[in-house]
């Protein structure tokens, strides 16, 4: 007997999708190259104690707790000063002047995204370059933005993922940098680092491993922050963490000062070895594959024909 699953949009029809993708032997070098970026991270007042990185078949390298952690509690702290952000893309002496009019239509992914191609084109040279040219960090072609264009084509005709959109906004946030910065300061932005083709892998890390900050104050909105460690976690409908701002501690009498830091705090008592998982946005499972590469579970059929 035949079955014939019709799904919502065209999206069954994209073939391949799947949680996350299987593990392959590359993300064992990954996982070992993870240990130098928690003794960095600490190296500059973060606290990496309560968590440890993973990996499973079906999620691939993520984080889980490395002791028994109270609701509440902190399970991992990372310094403000190592994240990649549109704030920091404004303020840097090489990109603000150049950026001070830019409005994309992908707002802050896109600052990111450039933030980020600048400090991999500095190298050896960047304060992050540790972690920005770890293994830990490669990128697959599992995010629709770097699909080929057969893959992106089948997927622009679904009408439960809004991929057409997506990559309309990012091809014209590209071509205004282009004609009004690239262009302009070839020497700053070299065409071999700020090409559409790498704007799109960095514009693909922004948005999939970029986390919402809840700010420590109720009259700011939570903002986006590329940040190592914390673009680990996977994600979950039921989170087991929040990622939150902490504000700088001065201390008491120049003593016990503490840097400003983004933290992931349990929302429950979390186990030993159990997974830690954040709740990436409320998205649909079309927009969960647009924007991450990934459905968190199989899409039921609006109906079914069978023979």
């Amino acid at each position: 007997m035949a079955l014939l699953c019709l799904l919502g949009g065209a999206l069954g029809a994209v073939h391949g999708l799947r949680a996350r993708p299987l593990m392959m032997s590359a993300d064992v070098s990954r996982l070992s190259a993870v240990a130098p970026i928690f003794d960095w991270v600490a190296s500059h007042g973060g606290d990496v104690s309560r968590v440890r990185v993973s990996e499973t078949s079906a999620m691939g390298l993520g984080l889980e707790a490395a002791k028994p952690t109270r609701r509440g509690d902190v399970l991992l702290s990372v310094p403000e000063s190592l994240a990649i952000t549109a704030e920091s893309a404004l303020r840097s002496e090489i990109l603000g002047p150049y950026l001070a009019e830019f409005e994309p239509e992908l707002a802050d992914y896109s600052f990111i995204a450039v933030a980020l191609l600048n400090e991999e084109r500095l190298g050896d040279q960047s304060p992050l370059s540790l972690w920005l040219s770890s293994a830990s960090r490669s990128i697959t072609d599992d995010l629709p933005l770097l699909w080929d264009k057969d893959a992106q084509a089948e997927l622009e005709q679904s009408t439960a993922a809004p991929f057409a959109e997506r990559r309309a906004s990012a091809q014209t946030d590209f071509a205004w940098l282009q004609e009004n910065v690239f262009d302009q300061a070839p020497m700053v932005f070299p065409s071999s680092v700020f090409s559409e083709s790498q704007f799109l892998r960095a514009l693909s890390e922004a948005i999939s491993r970029s986390v919402y900050v809840q700010p420590d104050s109720s009259d700011e909105p939570a903002r986006l922050a590329l940040m190592p460690l914390l673009e680990l976690t996977n994600h979950a409908a039921e989170p087991s963490a929040t990622v939150s701002f902490c504000s700088a501690s001065p201390g008491f009498l120049g003593r016990g000062e503490s840097p400003a830091t983004v933290q992931l705090l349990a929302v429950g008592d979390v186990a030993e070895g159990q997974p830690v998982y954040t709740k990436y946005a409320d998205a649909t499972q079309g927009e969960l594959l647009v924007d991450y590469g990934f459905i968190s579970e199989p899409v039921r059929p609006y109906f079914e024909l069978k023979q």
